[in-house]
């Protein structure tokens, strides 16, 4: 499943799709996170290893994945995003924005997930805002969430004013 995303995460240095982002505030980035989904997948749920069966892993034929994160640049995120969205079975968009406690890779999962579960038809979009992905974290999120309020309401707008999306 292809999710393009948006974020004001920093770049952790780590070029591993699943470590791509830290939880740092940067500059908003534009890209396409492709996760792959399991043939035994059952909805609403993300497939992940255990060490309880002995999975000290992913493994793409067991578990939701988070293959890929390509960042993308304005003109080239908005082009891509009309021609799959030209190709799409609806000119729709639902965007995914998730909570406090969330890193990227979960979140690029969970969108994926929904998109695939709910045999949506259009584009899955994920707006992720810089989270420590742990309960700890909750104070230093919510002050840093207020700040990554402006970007997200700027992205909304470029989706409608740049794209041929009929609903978001």
């Amino acid at each position: 499943v292809e999710v393009f995303y948006a974020t004001d995460r920093a770049r952790s240095g780590d070029p591993t799709p699943s470590q791509f982002y830290g939880h740092g505030r940067g500059k908003l980035e534009l890209g396409l996170a492709t996760v792959t989904i399991p043939d035994t997948h059952q909805p609403g749920i993300l497939e992940a290893p255990s060490i309880w069966r002995l999975e000290f892993g992913p493994n793409a034929a067991k578990h939701v994945v988070l293959q890929s994160v390509e960042v993308l640049e304005g003109d080239t995120f908005f082009q891509l995003f009309n021609d799959r969205l030209d190709s799409a079975a609806a000119p729709d968009v639902f965007v995914f924005i998730h909570g406090y406690n969330v890193r990227f890779e979960q979140a690029a999962k969970r969108a994926a997930q929904m998109a695939y579960d709910l045999n949506f038809a259009g584009l899955p979009v994920l707006y992720s805002w810089p989270s420590r992905g742990s309960t700890m974290g909750y104070v230093p999120d919510t002050a840093v969430v207020q700040l990554s309020g402006r970007r997200l309401s700027h992205f909304l707008d470029d989706l409608i004013d740049r794209t041929g999306a009929r609903k978001l």
